[in-house]
């Protein structure tokens, strides 16, 4: 793996922790809509995280793709 793909993917791991990150926010801020009981608020838990996720991993490759472009 060069480094180019390691940068890349080293940019999506970063920006997926901070969706994960939101989650625990949103769990801090709102206990009786999101938390980790199973039932009613643990499947909210999981999709914050996920759209968290990919769109915080979206928005970190898309800057690392700014300062470093696909090679040739």
């Amino acid at each position: 793996m060069n480094k180019w793909t390691k940068g890349l993917l080293a940019s999506a791991i970063s920006g997926m922790a901070g969706g994960v990150i939101n989650a625990f926010a949103a769990i801090g801020i709102s206990p009786e809509s999101f938390n980790l009981k199973p039932g009613l608020g643990f499947h909210h838990v999981l999709y914050i995280t996920a759209v968290g996720a990919a769109a915080s991993g979206v928005i970190f490759v898309a800057g690392y793709l700014q300062k470093s472009p696909l090679p040739q």
